[in-house]
């Protein structure tokens, strides 16, 4: 481990073998270079480290973004920031110095963009520069001494810079499900912190309801139009719904579709799935053709969620142990198969 916080694997002869600075998940640190297309990905939380919604970018024609990404998949989706025309054509690299500026720079070493110009020594600081969870690049700072501190900065982890300045704004419903996701109200808190208000179907003390049906068309489970018990396994249903949406890239239900069966997409992704032939779900997406693993895993996961026989429907909690990869994902019965009949 170097003073630099660059873990070094190294043969006999000292030639590195890997650097953890070659290999950057969501931080980088003073020192470090990013070159052209390197990435750096947000976790899902504070606590879940697995890949999440948004990315750092530096492109190959230059151009240095934060996007949205596909999730559950970790290809890109939309932009809701970048350095634009000040480095598209010309940015090779992007620079986190020992003075703590962070900046892309042209082939030739000139400064094309100064992302973060507040300064703050390496000799006095530590620092990190990190895609947060909620999506807001951020610069953070630690003294070294109280001295070092000059009264200003407590003895803890302070944000000096981040951006966006206002995430709820520049990530909206129109490029995706906005910065909170579906059905989600989003404000900010301390230091631009993204904090979200989720709509719930259930009271906090409802284990179950017979009310009138409530949702977004689309999402809403069997269970609803056959006036029986609402648990929380609706949520469940459409949280399945919405993953097939996010693998595949469209509506659950898509008037203009070019075939009959592929107009309701969950019936139609059962289709595929038994068939063997879950590329048709995504053939307009090559990027995601690439990870056709990954593309099944998730399908199979949504079709255990969409089961119309409640009882058959995973808890969220398997769900997430699924996604991360602790729990193997069976293959589920037909989503209709027993409770189409009651």
């Amino acid at each position: 481990m170097l003073d630099t916080g660059n873990f070094v694997l190294a043969s006999q002869d000292s030639a590195n073998l890997w650097e953890s600075f070659d290999n950057a998940t969501d931080t980088i640190l003073p020192t470090q270079i990013m070159n052209q297309d390197k990435k750096l990905y947000a976790s899902i939380s504070e606590t879940n480290f697995s890949i999440g919604r948004f990315m750092f970018h530096l492109q190959n024609d230059g151009n240095l973004l934060l996007l949205t990404t596909k999730f559950p998949l970790d290809t890109p989706n939309f932009p809701y920031w970048s350095t634009q025309d000040s480095t598209i054509g010309n940015g090779f690299q992007l620079i986190f110095n020992q003075s703590g500026y962070i900046y892309v720079i042209a082939r030739n070493g000139s400064i094309l963009n100064m992302v973060s110009s507040s300064a703050a020594s390496t000799q006095d600081f530590y620092q990190r520069a990190i895609v947060d969870s909620d999506g807001v690049f951020r610069r953070y700072i630690y003294p070294k001494s109280l001295a070092a501190s000059g009264g200003r900065w407590p003895i803890r982890w302070s944000t000096i810079f981040f951006i966006p300045s206002n995430i709820c704004l520049r990530i909206r419903g129109d490029t995706g499900s906005g910065a909170c996701g579906l059905n989600s109200y989003c404000c900010l808190g301390e230091d631009s912190q993204k904090i979200c208000q989720l709509a719930k179907l259930l009271k906090v003390d409802q284990t179950h309801t017979t009310t009138k049906i409530r949702g977004t068309k689309g999402y809403v489970a069997p269970e609803w139009f056959k006036n029986l018990p609402i648990t929380s396994k609706v949520d469940v249903y459409s949280f399945g719904i919405l993953l097939l949406e996010l693998v595949c890239y469209r509506r659950n239900f898509d008037t203009n579709a070019e075939e009959e069966c592929q107009k309701v997409l969950a019936d139609w992704s059962y289709d595929c799935f038994k068939e063997g032939k879950l590329d048709l779900l995504v053939e307009n997406d090559e990027e995601t053709m690439e990870d056709m693993k990954r593309v099944e895993k998730f399908v199979m996961i949504a079709i255990w969620c969409i089961q119309e026989d409640p009882s058959l429907r995973l808890s969220m909690k398997k769900v997430s142990q699924m996604m991360e990869g602790t729990v193997e994902v069976s293959i589920s019965p037909d989503p209709s198969s027993i409770f189409s009949s009651i």
